[in-house]
């Protein structure tokens, strides 16, 4: 069975530097049988982290999102820049493990990880969240 690998990291957890080491070694990773997604914005930049693709992908309102509306990117038509490069990275795949990181990723609601399940069905599915223990006893 296929396996996909989301590393949904919460803001503020060290999540930037992960992203950094998965996209810098992704010939290592290669080598030992894992895939980091291989994607562009829709400006061209390449993404060491996935939130704005899944984000447009399974948000309920990618419209929302603040590229989208910075970049006055039509949110219907990035859904599509972004669904045909992870099909295509599906594609392409063979045996290794897709990796997915994002920040973004842990903002999904019910609906979206719904959706970000389906999507991947025939999938096994591990998400891995890194938190902070400081961030959180910071409110006590």
């Amino acid at each position: 069975m296929k396996e996909v690998i989301i590393h949904a990291g919460l803001h503020k957890t060290g999540s930037t530097s992960i992203q950094r080491s998965l996209f810098f070694n992704q010939q290592i990773l290669k080598r030992n049988g894992y895939q980091f997604l291989d994607v562009i914005k829709p400006d061209k930049r390449k993404l060491k982290n996935h939130s704005s693709a899944i984000i447009n992908l399974f948000r309920d309102n990618p419209e929302d999102h603040y590229l989208n509306k910075i970049n006055d990117w039509d949110a219907i038509e990035v859904k599509e820049f972004y669904c045909n490069q992870l099909d295509s990275a599906i594609e392409k795949l063979g045996e290794k493990k897709l990796l997915i990181s994002g920040e973004g990723i842990s903002s999904l609601n019910e609906d979206g990880l719904e959706r970000l399940k389906d999507y991947f069905k025939g999938f096994n599915i591990r998400i891995i969240v890194n938190h902070n223990t400081a961030l959180i006893s910071s409110f006590n």
